[in-house]
C-alpha cells in the first residue's frame, strides 16, 4: 500500500508565494497560496520516488453563492527532501506547473533549492523557473515555501 500524505491547510509560519517576471505572455498575477496538498508518487520511467507539494491560490469571494476559479502551483522534489539545488533538467524527481483555468504552464529550465527549515517537520525552498506556456511565450517564476512534510 502506498502511503499518501494529505494536509491541505497551512500549520502557522508555514506559507507559498511566487512572483512572475520577464513576461512574454498573458499576465501573471502573485500567488498567494490559500491551502497546499502533499502527495508521495513515483515519477519518470524509473519510477523514482518524489513528493508531489501543488498549492492552491484561490481569491476570496464576497458571496457565498460565487467562487473564483483557483490557480495551482505544483512542485515536485525528490522525496527525502535532500538540501541543495536540483535542477529541472536533471532528473524527473524534480518539476514545476503552472495552471490558471485550463492554462496550464510547465517548467522548462532553472532550479528549486531545497533550504533547512525553522524545524524537522517543515520543509522549504525556494525556486526560480523559466515557465512555458501552451503557445510558446515564457515567464520567469520566482518564489517561496515552507510546508508541513
Amino acid at each position: 500500500m502506498n502511503a499518501v500524505i494529505r494536509q491541505t491547510s497551512f500549520a502557522p509560519g508555514n506559507f507559498l508565494t511566487a512572483k512572475a517576471f520577464a513576461n512574454s505572455g498573458a499576465p501573471v498575477a502573485d500567488f498567494i497560496a490559500s491551502s497546499r496538498l502533499i502527495d508521495a508518487l513515483k515519477v519518470g520511467p524509473d519510477k523514482v520516488n518524489a513528493v508531489q507539494i501543488t498549492a492552491i491560490d484561490r481569491p476570496p469571494s464576497a458571496t457565498k453563492a460565487k467562487t473564483y476559479a483557483a490557480r495551482e502551483l505544483t512542485l515536485i522534489v525528490p522525496k527525502n527532501f535532500p538540501i541543495g539545488k536540483h535542477a529541472l533538467s536533471s532528473s524527473s524527481d524534480v518539476a514545476v506547473s503552472y495552471k490558471d483555468g485550463t492554462a496550464i504552464s510547465e517548467g522548462i529550465s532553472g532550479d528549486i533549492e531545497i533550504k533547512p527549515a525553522s524545524d524537522q517537520k517543515n520543509v522549504a525552498a525556494a525556486f526560480n523557473v523559466t515557465m512555458e506556456n501552451a503557445d510558446g511565450t515564457t515567464f520567469q517564476l520566482k518564489g517561496d515555501l515552507q510546508v508541513l512534510k
